[in-house]
């Protein structure tokens, strides 16, 4: 069947108008009349979401929506996932793609063997698990006299190479403060001062090797 024939099969053949605008909000209209055995992964993915929306539920349980899709595809399947959410849909999104977890994911809850490590809404797990750790990228090298300097400042944890720079660990938001005046007072040009953040990959292989 083609596109169109397959959503209004599902729907009874009773109503048009919701099919119709089903296929514009895939992006499907163009290709409303082509079968369905020649669409793309990305495609068939996206009928497939504007197939399970043909009687309008409050909840959807999507399992792996975004597996195997190139970067369009996968983009614009999780569009379709935040217009849903923004529309006041409950979504049950599984997935092991963790990136694609923070962009449109309000509550994680993680399961390793088939056991709940825990559930919390995405902002507090980032909070509670944030990383006061700054990757610094200085355009002149530093050298071992500097790094000793650097350690002694207050509220600095540790600080270490790394391959275009180094790592400064901190116990506070106002240590980095004092790491960046440490800086301009030594008169030293920086190419980069970022916080690493911590990732939800990271924080399930925690708890995972916590158990």
């Amino acid at each position: 069947m083609t596109a169109r024939e397959t959503l209004l099969y599902l729907s009874g053949a009773q109503n048009h108008t919701h099919v119709q605008s089903l296929l514009h909000w895939t992006g499907l209209a163009q290709a409303a009349d082509r079968r369905v055995g020649g669409f793309s992964r990305g495609m068939k993915q996206r009928l497939g979401i504007g197939a399970a929306l043909i009687r309008n539920p409050e909840l959807l349980i999507l399992d792996e929506p975004s597996s195997a899709l190139d970067p369009e595809g996968r983009s614009e399947v999780l569009r379709l996932i935040s217009d849903l959410r923004n529309t006041g849909k409950t979504i049950l999104f599984s997935t092991h793609i963790l990136d694609d977890v923070e962009r449109v994911c309000d509550t994680v809850g993680m399961i390793d063997a088939g056991k709940l490590v825990f559930e919390k809404p995405l902002a507090q797990l980032l909070k509670e698990n944030e990383q006061l750790l700054f990757d610094i990228m200085p355009i002149a090298a530093i050298d071992s006299k500097m790094m000793d300097a650097l350690r002694s400042i207050p509220g600095i944890i540790s600080v270490t190479k790394a391959a275009s720079g180094f790592t400064v660990s901190v116990n506070s938001s106002m240590a980095s403060v004092l790491v960046m005046r440490f800086l301009a007072d030594q008169g030293m040009a920086v190419e980069r001062f970022s916080m690493q953040k911590r990732r939800l990959e990271d924080l399930f292989l925690k708890e995972v090797h916590d158990q």
